[in-house]
C-alpha cells in the first residue's frame, strides 16, 4: 500500500486516491522536473563580466570576433557556449633578469637570485646581471587570443632580446652611468614597436 495515504484514508474516512489534487500532483511530477532541469540549463547562458573584465565567447568552439563587455548577457547555454573571463584592466607583470628570493634591496656583494640572468658587454669581457620588470594589460583580447599561442612567452623572449641587443653594444662604466629613467622610457617604446610587428 502507500503509506501515508493508506494512515490518512483509515483516520480521516476519505479517499486519498480520488482527491484530484493529489491526481493532479501526480501527473505534474515529471513536468516539473522536466522544467526545472531545462530552466537550470538555460540558467548556465547567463554569464556576468565583472568591470576591469572582458569576455572571451567560444559558440560551438569558435572564438567570437567580439569579446564580452562588462555586465549580464544571455549566451548558449553549456556545452554550446563557454565563456572565458580575463581581467584586461588589471596589471600583470613578466621580470626580466634576476629573480629576488627575498623582498627589499639586493646587496652587490652577494647573489641577486637563484637563476641569476648575465649579459656580456661590449667586447664580451665584462658581464653584468639586470632586472627589469615590466608591466602590461590586455588592450585586445581577441588578438592576445588568436595570434600567439603563448603571448607571456613572446613578450618575455622579445624582451630579452632587445635587452642583448641594448646591452651587446656598450660597456660597464657607460651602463652604470645611463639615466634609468630614460632607458625604461625608451625600451618600453621599443618593445612595444617589437610586440606590434609581431601582432601580439
Amino acid at each position: 500500500d502507500m503509506g501515508i495515504l493508506s494512515y490518512l484514508e483509515e483516520n480521516t474516512g476519505i479517499t486519498m486516491r480520488g482527491l484530484w489534487s493529489v491526481k493532479l500532483i501526480g501527473k505534474l511530477i515529471i513536468p516539473s522536473l522536466v522544467f526545472a532541469f531545462l530552466l537550470f540549463w538555460i540558467s548556465t547562458g547567463f554569464i556576468e563580466i565583472g568591470a576591469g573584465q572582458r569576455g572571451a565567447l567560444y559558440n560551438f568552439g569558435k572564438l567570437q570576433s567580439e569579446p564580452l563587455e562588462p555586465g549580464l548577457h544571455l549566451t548558449l547555454p553549456w556545452p554550446f557556449g563557454k565563456t572565458v573571463i580575463y581581467n584586461t584592466d588589471a596589471a600583470s607583470t613578466v621580470t626580466i633578469g634576476y629573480r629576488s628570493d627575498t623582498s627589499g634591496d639586493n646587496v652587490w656583494t652577494q647573489t641577486h637570485g637563484s637563476e641569476e640572468y648575465e649579459l656580456l658587454l661590449g667586447g664580451g669581457e665584462e658581464l653584468v646581471s639586470i632586472n627589469l620588470c615590466i608591466e602590461y594589460k590586455i588592450s585586445d583580447l581577441h588578438t592576445y587570443l588568436v595570434n600567439c599561442a603563448r603571448p607571456e612567452a613572446l613578450l618575455e623572449a622579445s624582451a630579452y632580446e632587445l635587452v642583448a641587443e641594448k646591452t651587446i653594444t656598450t660597456d660597464l662604466d657607460t651602463l652604470l652611468s645611463t639615466d634609468r629613467d630614460q632607458f625604461a622610457a625608451d625600451f618600453m617604446v621599443d618593445l612595444r614597436e617589437k610586440i606590434k610587428e609581431r601582432n601580439t
